[in-house]
């Protein structure tokens, strides 16, 4: 099962576990997949780390893999110099067209930031840049 830690609540990205200490976000409100922009519910318990889920059954193409704690902090660091730039980046966008998702995407520069922790060999790379470049996109790879 892939856990979503991350979530849109009152246009701003908030973790599963920050939610469960903000004494202010209610588990009623609306909280948003960053991706789909469907609504989440917070999970958690005893035995479970604090995650989000899809309230009802969802097509969701963004959240695909697991991912480690520091790429996700990577991303949401990414994400959160984007927004003090002035820019409106995009978590995890997913392009249908090319069938790619996007770490970070700022739409108003049509850039596609991925941010690489683990492995990844020069063909995969290669082929993930052309996808951006036919999809009429700048990718910037930050390995």
């Amino acid at each position: 099962m892939i856990l979503i830690l991350i979530a849109k609540y009152r246009d701003k990205l908030v973790s599963a576990g920050d939610v469960l200490k903000e004494s202010q976000i209610k588990y009623s409100d609306e909280i948003y997949c960053p991706v789909c922009k469907n609504r989440v519910i917070l999970k958690h318990g005893r035995f479970k780390m604090a995650h989000f889920a899809h309230k009802s059954k969802s097509a969701c193409q963004g959240i695909s893999e697991p991912e480690s704690l520091e790429h996700l902090s990577g991303k949401l660091e990414i994400y959160g110099n984007f927004e003090k730039m002035g820019n409106l980046p995009l978590f995890q966008n997913y392009f249908s067209s090319i069938a790619q998702r996007a770490d970070i995407f700022v739409e108003d520069k049509d850039l596609a930031v991925e941010f690489q922790c683990s492995p990844i060999s020069f063909e995969r790379l290669k082929q993930r840049t052309n996808g951006y470049q036919i999809d009429g996109k700048k990718v910037v790879w930050i390995l």
